[in-house]
């Protein structure tokens, strides 16, 4: 269920819960403070419209698990764009000829899933909806490459 938040209700739970929102921002240090009071504001803006008491929790609670994952998303994003941006930006060497001797042993497809999980930073769930596989079978196939890597 899903309701319209207008701004003054926005401003007056803001303001109501401003002390417990900056206690719970204040744990994500990867993030820049404009950063952490913009995912405080879209997490109280979704807890507003999305918040359910019926199914028995706290508003705070729900509060609680929206701050979460829009830091989480927001550090996942602000980390994969730095890491494209520094293979990008890295006119030297390229990181693959390091390690091609390595690489080479491997299948395209475990070269692949290495290469995204460790130099793009994806996740094994973003590599196994890429390759057409859950991401238990996505992180055994990264784990097998790495042993094959290492041997």
């Amino acid at each position: 269920m899903s309701k319209i938040v207008s701004n003054e209700e926005f401003e007056q739970a803001k303001q109501k819960y401003d002390y417990f929102l900056k206690f719970l921002l204040a744990r994500y240090t990867l993030l820049e403070p404009e950063m952490r009071e913009a995912c405080g504001d879209v997490a109280l803006w979704k807890c507003l419209r999305l918040h359910d008491p019926s199914f028995g929790t706290k508003f705070t609670t729900s509060l609680h698990k929206f701050v979460y994952w829009e830091c989480l998303s927001e550090t996942r994003q602000n980390t994969k764009h730095a890491h494209n941006q520094k293979l990008q930006t890295n006119h030297s060497v390229p990181a693959e000829v390091h390690i091609s001797e390595y690489l080479d042993v491997l299948k395209p497809r475990e070269r692949s899933m290495v290469i995204e999980r460790f130099f793009y930073n994806y996740s094994f769930r973003e590599i196994g909806e890429k390759h057409g596989v859950s991401y238990q079978r996505a992180h055994a196939i990264v784990k097998r490459a790495l042993t094959n890597m290492a041997a």
